[in-house]
């Protein structure tokens, strides 16, 4: 552990890519602001990793090994070895902006546990796909507005510890599951959330189907255990419960889960408070009582990667 608390542990976890781990790093350490230390986790990493980061000459970069448990131990990992007040987590292929901390600390101000900014999403080759902002988040997150994508939020350590981290058994939709358990104590506790309405990272967007958490197995396993470990809260917001539902639908009828499948589409049905999105749930409920038929709609790539982005 370093010797000196600093204001921001940036936290960047990575697995066997030595190749764009470094773009990462570079780009914390030509920040603006001063007061952070970068914690470079490397989840069992087979490749030269190590070297990698151990050659960088600046001494606020730390390097910290564990077996491969996946991407929230991971995460969990770089917190408890972090110094700074505040953690950051960003991914091992995303750029931060120049003055992305800085951004955070004056949205943070003296009374927010927590701090979002806005991200920019481009394409293999650079191109601009969108952007993405703070946004009302809805009652489900006790109605604060935010964005909680890796890089985009900033939290206390006291907050993070008190919320009790990422969920270790997830292998997807992490930031989405902590959000739901860290925003209600924030506002129970009186925490303050604010917010940076612009981008202030770059987020490397990938095909649907190229993402591991867009796997249909375990985007069903991710929503359901978000589904069941957070209904009371969901159920505030019918229309994201209902979405909830809707994706693990599909995802199920793509591993060929119909039965469930058609569980799901028929509670998304009945949630959606909206005709329109009912009538929807209630077409693909009839789509999944035909197999053959399914398999045929949802082995569209396309349709998957909306449906992902949908919800999740």
């Amino acid at each position: 552990m370093g010797s000196r608390v600093t204001k921001f542990t940036v936290v960047i976890c990575t697995f066997n890519r030595a190749d764009e781990l470094p773009g990462a790093i570079d780009s914390v350490l030509q920040q603006t602001y001063s007061d952070f230390e970068v914690v470079v986790v490397d989840d069992g990493s087979t490749d030269d990793t190590r070297s990698v980061v151990e050659s960088i000459p600046d001494e606020r970069v730390r390097y910290v090994r564990r077996d491969n448990a996946g991407l929230s131990a991971a995460r969990n990992t770089g917190a408890a070895a972090s110094v700074g007040r505040y953690i950051v987590f960003l991914d091992d292929d995303d750029r931060a902006w120049s003055t992305w901390l800085e951004g955070f600390d004056r949205a943070l101000g003296g009374s927010c546990a927590v701090a979002c900014c806005g991200a920019r999403w481009i394409d293999g080759r650079g191109k601009f796909l969108f952007d993405r902002l703070p946004r009302d988040l809805g009652p489900a997150f006790a109605g604060y507005r935010g964005l909680f994508q890796a890089g985009t939020f900033a939290v206390s350590r006291e907050a993070y510890e008190a919320a009790g981290g990422f969920a270790e058994q997830l292998r997807g939709s992490h930031q989405t599951e902590f959000a739901l358990r860290l925003l209600p104590l924030c506002r129970a506790r009186g925490w303050g959330v604010g917010t940076v309405d612009e981008p202030r990272i770059t987020i490397a967007a990938q095909h649907a189907p190229t993402r591991a958490r867009n796997a249909p197995e375990r985007l069903h396993a991710s929503v359901r255990y978000i589904i069941d470990h957070h209904r009371a809260q969901l159920e505030r917001d019918p229309d994201l419960l209902a979405n909830y539902y809707a994706t693990a639908g599909v995802a199920a009828a793509r591993s060929g889960a119909f039965g469930e499948a058609r569980s799901l589409f028929g509670r998304a049905a009945r949630t959606a408070p909206v005709m329109s999105v009912r009538w929807r749930n209630a077409v693909r409920l009839l789509i999944a009582c035909a197999p053959p038929v399914a398999r045929s709609v949802w082995r569209s790539d396309e349709f998957d990667a909306a449906q992902a982005a949908e919800a999740v």
